[in-house]
């Protein structure tokens, strides 16, 4: 990404700009935020709310505005709305909006724009470390203003499914209503919802469609047999004798009814909830999870951007038996927050949902790590203590082959007042989800070092882990939450800010569960899944970027994150934000029962066939092999595979220019210098085979790199990938942070 300010401005200049800039921004949100009540005076809030919800928020199927560049209304800004409907009572007018519509989606367009920029003007013009500091609570506070989703719907519907079981028979007992069935309930109407919708637009457009206005008029009826009687021919010379005008005429009446789509009475939820429905209970959560109008009126609007109470309370109390919710499609976003806002409420569930949501997750990661390395060797529950009295709980070590990634599982949430940005509950929430588990999985790992060879640990339920490091060269430290904190966790950003109280190499990768369960599923070898853990670890060390965990795996899969030079530049800076598009339309076709081709990793077929042998075979050095293979870059790889087949021909035909001929390719940077050589022969006896492998892992190149490997392809048996792998273990495959 190009710098924003031209680089010969000083840093107080730029921070000046920057000020500016928020400055305005505030002026903006002063001069419009505050105003947004007032179309509430004017419009019935239902009917305004409707409105935007279908023709600024929702789209076609198949369809991303944002993906393509082209969304300018987003879901937090119909948050904003329905929060501030409810600061009044409501207004009893039938106008429509007309021509103001463009007014209010041109003003939402600004006041996200003024939202977004005006922390600017409070950053400090002396200090890096607090200008930094601001820069990351900002991010934090558009993360919460502005991003949902905290993983795919069947990603989310599972985990908040999951733990909503863990507590059935206690919620049953407390509410009459079974959780799981509740959860189901609510994003069963978001579907109902959008089933509701399509049937109205499907009928609008069939009476639109018409070519002449006795058809407009019998066609708007038949669609819509409620309509009162009118006179088409009346109608039609009101509107000046213009088709167009007509039919537009119709669909603002139309408009009128868009509340129906949004709106459900206690029978359509309990006939929604199934059998043995409990009307009365699920009128009692409903209340709980529903606002009237003028419930607001005393609250401070400006918190709602941060902190809008309409995410955990979604609907709009009609009347005894309705409830309306223009946000009902967020239901799958909102799920996991309504659900622990009910627990909450019963006090004596609370203690042990939070233990059982701590065992769900060291569950969760157990499972999937074993089905993501089934060569592997899982141990959960490690209790230790080491000379120097420090003491702890380690919750999985996963050892493949030369590698151990130890695991930390942190089921705790960010706080409302840290999700908000503020500064002291954001630091506290750092350490309990950063910099603790961090801090917990480096003390294991340097007592693992410190104990080569079997060790024995108590697993905390009586049993014994037997960890064997002797063939362990590299330990990954990864720290992975219940929570998403989407771009946030940028170490980098983190501790240059002076948040975090631990240095790059103290820290580990911060991955969400739900993102840790599309990384595994997208890439498909135990090497490539070690290899975006390593990498990911490097890459938030040297890079500043823009971007949450998806989108930097949608940047690793063009290039494996072997960028060059550029990683180790001073100045770079990436924007990989919406690079994580590419990934949906494969987890959205999933959800909908199709199939589409998976994404994956760019590799030449000769790369991908070496390297599914490999994880297949398992052979000594498979790893070594594998990592260094998936350091070279896309680019170099068609070299080698174009250079390989010609050499080969050669050797096959007799017409090489020596007896033995290899060909081989030096990755750059020299930060990351790895040496693979490719070895095509004919007939060769194993000795005189071997002492060639062995003289070209001896070349100058193959020594100086910081990982080496040959392998021998017998061009009598092409039907392999290869025939002979060998390597010069390093210590150094990766960088000493690992």
């Amino acid at each position: 990404m190009p710098p924003l300010l031209p680089e010969s401005m000083s840093e107080k200049e730029r921070t000046a700009v920057m000020r500016e800039v928020g400055a305005k921004a505030e002026e903006e949100f002063q001069r419009d935020y505050f105003k947004l009540g007032e179309w509430f005076e004017r419009f019935d809030a239902l009917f305004l709310l409707s409105y935007c919800a279908l023709y600024f928020v929702s789209h076609p199927e198949g369809t991303d505005p944002e993906a393509e560049g082209t969304l300018d209304f987003y879901e937090h800004y119909l948050e904003l709305l329905q929060a501030f409907a409810l600061t009044r009572k409501r207004s009893p007018s039938a106008e429509h909006l007309g021509d103001e519509a463009n007014g209010l989606h041109e003003l939402m367009e600004r006041l996200g724009l003024a939202m977004s920029f005006r922390g600017f003007a409070k950053m400090d013009e002396n200090s890096a470390e607090r200008r930094r500091q601001s820069s990351v609570l900002s991010s934090m506070r558009i993360q919460t203003q502005a991003v949902r989703n905290w993983g795919y719907a069947d990603h989310m519907k599972s985990v908040t499914g999951d733990l909503a079981a863990t507590v059935r028979d206690e919620f049953i007992d407390g509410y009459g209503v079974d959780p799981v069935r509740l959860l189901d309930t609510l994003l069963s109407m978001a579907q109902t919802a959008d089933d509701r919708l399509n049937d109205h637009l499907n009928r609008a457009r069939e009476f639109y469609r018409q070519g002449n206005y006795t058809e407009v008029a019998s066609a708007y009826i038949e669609a819509f047999p409620d309509t009162a009687d009118f006179d088409p021919e009346e109608l039609f010379d009101f509107c000046g004798r213009k088709l167009k005008n007509f039919k537009n005429l119709l669909l603002m009446h139309t408009d009128l009814r868009l509340s129906e789509i949004y709106t459900f009475d206690i029978d359509d939820i309990a006939t929604t909830y199934g059998e043995t429905a409990n009307k009365k209970a699920l009128k009692t959560i409903f209340d709980e999870l529903s606002m009237e109008f003028g419930t607001l009126h005393d609250r401070n609007v400006e918190h709602f951007i941060l902190d809008n109470p309409v995410l955990t309370k979604p609907f709009i109390k009609v009347d005894q038996q309705t409830y309306y919710s223009a946000v009902i499609g967020l239901m799958p976003h909102c799920s996991l927050r309504i659900l622990e806002q009910l627990i909450q409420s019963l006090s004596s569930l609370e203690e042990k949902y939070r233990y059982r949501k701590g065992r769900y997750l060291e569950d969760e990661l157990e499972n999937l790590f074993r089905e993501s390395f089934p060569n592997g060797k899982v141990y959960r529950g490690s209790t230790w203590d080491n000379e120097e009295g420090i003491n702890g709980e380690n919750d999985l070590t996963v050892i493949v082959d030369c590698v151990a990634i130890v695991v930390e599982a942190k089921s705790g949430m960010a706080t409302p007042p840290a999700s908000r940005g503020a500064p002291d509950r954001f630091s506290r929430t750092v350490r309990e989800l950063i910099d603790n588990p961090a801090e917990q999985a480096h003390n294991f790992i340097a007592l693992l070092k410190s104990q080569r060879g079997p060790v024995a640990f108590l697993d905390g339920n009586g049993g014994i882990n037997r960890i064997d490091t002797t063939g362990v060269r590299y330990f990954i430290p990864l720290t992975v939450t219940l929570e998403n904190l989407g771009s946030v966790s940028n170490l980098r950003d983190l501790v240059e800010a002076g948040i975090s109280r631990r240095q790059l190499h103290e820290l580990s990768s911060v991955i969400s569960l739900t993102d840790l369960m599309v990384i595994f599923e997208i890439l498909d070898l135990q090497s490539q899944r070690i290899h975006y853990l390593a990498r990911r670890r490097e890459f938030d060390a040297h890079v500043r970027y823009h971007g949450d965990e998806l989108d930097i795996l949608a940047f690793y899969l063009d290039h494996g994150l072997n960028i060059g030079e550029i990683e180790y530049s001073a100045n770079q800076n990436f924007m990989l934000s919406p690079l994580s598009k590419q990934l949906d339309p494969y987890f959205v076709a999933k959800s909908s029962g199709l199939s589409i081709e998976k994404p994956s990793l760019a590799l030449t077929p000769t790369w991908r066939a070496m390297l599914t042998r490999m994880d297949m075979a398992l052979r000594e050095h498979w790893l070594d092999a594998s990592l260094i293979l998936l350091n070279v870059p896309f680019q170099d790889q068609r070299k080698v595979e174009r250079g390989l087949q010609r050499l080969s021909r050669k050797v096959k035909r007799g017409k090489a220019k020596m007896r033995h001929n290899w060909t081989t390719v030096v990755t750059a940077p020299h930060q990351r210098q790895f040496y693979a050589a490719f070895y095509p022969y004919i007939g060769l006896l194993r000795d005189e085979r071997n002492a060639i492998i062995e003289d070209i892992l001896d070349q100058k190149e193959a020594r100086e790199s910081r990982g080496a490997i040959c392998i021998g392809l017998d061009l009598n048996h092409p039907e392999v990938p290869y025939a002979i792998l060998a390597a010069r273990p390093s210590p150094n495959l990766f960088d000493e942070l690992l």
